[in-house]
C-alpha cells in the first residue's frame, strides 16, 4: 500500500515494522563485520528521533481534530433530532414538528415561528420506518426548553436526541455498550458516563472513554481512537451557528 493511502497511525506502524526488519539485518551484519557497529549506533539515534517526530505529529493532529469537532458541535447547538414521527408525502415538516411539540410536550406557546429550518434526514426508503427530523430553532432558550421537557415523551413512539458529531455519536454508542444505557446520556453536546466507581465523567471522544474504568475492573479498557477530522454524520446537515 502506498504511503498516500495510509493514515498517520498506519504510517507509523509500517515505519516501525520496516525499521525493526532493517535493525535485525544490521545486528546480524555487525557480528560478522565489527565496523558496522558505528552505523548501527547512528541508526538507533535516527530511529529514536523519527519516532519522536511522528509522536509529536500525531499529538498535533489529535489537537486539530478535537478543535474541529468542538467547533462543529457548537454549530449544532440549536439543533435537536426528533425520532419516530410519522412521515407522509408532501408533508409540511414545520407544522408536523409544531404539532408534536404542542400536543405531546404541552408547549402551547410554541409555533412554527420558533423554527429556523427543518427537514428529514437521509434518503427516502421503501421501508415504513420514518426518517428522523432535524430541527434547528431560532434561539437556544427554545431548544433548551424542549430538551428539558423530552421526558414527557416517555411511553410514546417519539423521542428527542441531540445532533452529535460523528466522533461524539460513536463515543456515545460505545459508552452505552460498555456501561449500559441507563448510565450514559448526552447534554449540551457532551457524553456523560456514570462510571463503576459512581463518578460522573463528561467526555467527547473515544480516547477519553478509554480512560474510564469498566465495571469489574480497576483499569481503563483500551479503546481504539480513530481520528476523524471534520466528518459529519450527514453532508446535508452541515450547519452554521446563527
Amino acid at each position: 500500500m502506498s504511503v498516500e493511502k495510509l493514515s498517520l497511525q498506519e504510517t507509523r506502524d509500517e515505519f516501525v515494522k520496516r525499521m525493526q526488519d532493517f535493525e535485525g539485518r544490521l545486528q546480524k551484519a555487525t557480528l560478522t563485520s565489527p565496523g558496522v557497529a558505528d552505523i548501527a549506533s547512528e541508526f538507533a539515534i535516527f530511529k529514536h528521533m523519527t519516532l519522536k517526530s511522528l509522536q509529536s505529529l500525531q499529538h498535533q493532529v489529535d489537537l486539530l481534530a478535537k478543535e474541529v469537532d468542538l467547533q462543529e458541535m457548537r454549530g449544532r447547538r440549536k439543533i435537536l433530532l426528533l425520532h419516530g414521527v410519522s412521515e407522509s408525502d408532501r408533508e409540511d415538516v414545520n407544522s408536523v414538528v409544531c404539532s408534536v411539540l404542542v400536543d405531546q410536550l404541552k408547549l402551547v406557546e410554541f409555533s412554527t415561528e420558533h423554527i429556523s429550518r427543518c427537514h428529514r434526514m437521509g434518503r427516502i426508503t421503501t421501508n415504513e420506518k420514518a426518517r428522523p427530523l432535524l430541527v434547528k430553532f431560532r434561539d437556544i432558550n427554545t431548544r433548551d426548553m424542549i430538551w428539558s421537557n423530552k421526558t414527557k415523551l416517555k411511553g410514546t413512539n417519539v423521542s428527542i436526541s441531540e445532533f452529535l458529531t460523528k466522533t461524539r455519536h460513536d463515543t456515545f454508542m460505545a459508552a452505552r455498550q460498555r456501561f449500559g444505557v441507563r448510565k450514559c446520556w448526552t447534554r449540551d453536546g457532551f457524553v456523560h458516563v456514570l462510571g463503576s466507581d459512581g463518578v460522573r465523567h463528561r467526555i467527547s471522544s473515544m480516547t477519553e472513554l478509554g480512560r474510564i474504568a469498566v465495571p469489574g475492573s480497576q483499569q481503563p479498557a483500551p479503546v481504539a481512537a480513530k481520528v476523524d477530522v471534520g466528518v459529519s454524520r450527514t453532508k446535508r446537515a452541515q450547519t452554521s451557528k446563527k
